[in-house]
């Protein structure tokens, strides 16, 4: 019973999170550098999450060529700059934060 007592608490703590900001988003009007600086959140945190898995896939530095994980991170990382459109979309006008339609 208390697991379940623990998974509403944390799920309605969550959920008041995200919709409070949500909420005061639309009542408030944000100033053009929040706006800004907001852009860069979602590469940031993404980046957050994958350079870890990449550089230390046992907890420890790897950068030799037997790290898989780097090694295809790499392969995507160039394809995706390769890519015209983004280049033209995120070093040229900046129209999007990020272009994951466009991936493929």
């Amino acid at each position: 019973m208390n697991i379940w007592l623990v998974m509403l608490l944390a799920g309605a703590l969550t959920f008041g999170m995200r919709f409070s900001f949500i909420y005061l988003f639309g009542r408030f009007e944000i100033s053009a550098a929040v706006k800004r600086a907001l852009r860069f959140v979602p590469p940031a945190v993404l980046s957050a999450i994958i350079t870890p898995a990449l550089f230390m896939p046992n907890n420890t530095l790897d950068l030799s060529w037997s790290n898989y994980r780097l090694m295809a991170g790499v392969v995507a990382g160039s394809r995706r700059l390769a890519d015209k459109e983004y280049a033209v979309d995120h070093f040229g006008r900046h129209d999007r934060t990020f272009g994951v339609a466009n991936c493929f």
